[in-house]
């Protein structure tokens, strides 16, 4: 197998560990502007080149898009043009704009290729025992819900410097809205589609930083039977990333920091998980990698393609538009 990869960062070093821990084998073409190789590049055995079109001459099986998220359409644009399968990391755009171009590059190029989008906490067992049991009725109608993430900054990458981060800049899709997507995407898998999205955010000042370091994003069903609110933060000095789903026969609360499903109801609470494996965000990572191999190789589609992250970025873009 051959993946090409744009972005070498934290999470495009992650999608590799994923590829070759799936096939230890697989040949990685790095793609960097002025195809600099160094230690990291050397270390894996990994080609680099300068351009998109050098990495898609080469034929891959795989791209990996995990770019900062403005830059994203630099990569997933040639890769739809060419019907190579995709792994798209979070956000999949951050402009209103890119979603229609894609949308129409998918639909005028027939792209049928499988593809991926990293919102892979949906991957999680504990997320989709939660999505079973909404599905299953068991909490009634669910009147509204909560989604809460947050995390210090400064503490997200050891040994840089936090004001230096795509997190730091809004245009490259840096801020709460974008970074901690994961949320929205949570929300909707779990109680969507949404019609309403309004929000709230803020700077902090000691964060020295131009994005938005907390919002509150309040979301209303598209029957508008259920309202969700999303609280997101740069803040935090002990992570969180709790959710809470009110219903009128039960109360959801998954605790993802935690490690922690339960169940309230008229009778009492019930612990539904506490066991690490059901909240192993790291091999959600590998989990969805796998999913996308296994498409490639059967010629299906996975759970959660390039229309899925279009959708999630879909709400972030009304959220700071609402702003």
């Amino acid at each position: 197998m051959k993946a090409v990869v744009f972005g070498s960062g934290s999470i495009g070093r992650r999608h590799i560990e994923s590829l070759r821990q799936i096939e230890p084998n697989c040949e990685i073409t790095l793609v960097r502007r002025d195809a600099i190789e160094d230690e990291y590049s050397q270390g894996i055995g990994a080609s680099v080149v300068g351009s998109a079109k050098m990495a898609l001459d080469m034929r891959p099986d795989l791209a990996v898009i995990a770019t900062p998220s403005a830059m994203h359409m630099e990569a997933l644009a040639p890769c739809i043009l060419e019907n190579v399968p995709i792994y798209l990391e979070k956000p999949a755009v951050t402009r209103e704009a890119d979603v229609s171009v894609i949308r129409d590059l998918i639909t005028s190029q027939t792209y049928d290729a499988p593809s991926q989008t990293g919102c892979n906490l949906r991957f999680l067992p504990a997320m989709r025992d939660a999505h079973a049991l909404l599905r299953s009725g068991a909490l009634g109608h669910v009147a509204r819900a909560s989604f809460q993430a947050g995390q210090y900054l400064p503490d997200w990458r050891p040994g840089t410097d936090h004001r230096c981060s795509y997190s730091a800049d809004p245009q490259l899709g840096g801020g709460v809205i974008f970074d901690l997507i994961h949320e929205l995407d949570s929300a909707h898998f779990l109680i969507g589609p949404f019609g309403e999205v309004h929000a709230f955010a803020a700077s902090v000042e000691a964060l020295d930083i131009r994005s938005e370091a907390v919002a509150t994003i309040i979301l209303s069903s598209k029957k508008g039977r259920s309202l969700v609110t999303v609280g997101l933060d740069y803040v935090s000095r002990k992570p969180i990333r709790r959710y809470d789903i009110i219903g009128t026969a039960g109360t959801l609360r998954l605790d993802l920091v935690g490690k922690k499903m339960t169940l309230d109801t008229v009778d009492g609470s019930e612990v539904l998980s506490n066991c690490p494996g059901d909240f192993d965000v790291a091999q959600t990572y590998v989990t969805a990698m796998s999913e996308l191999l296994d498409a490639i190789a059967s010629g299906g589609a996975t759970s959660q393609g390039i229309e899925a992250g279009l959708e999630t970025a879909t709400l972030a873009l009304k959220a700071k538009a609402s702003l």
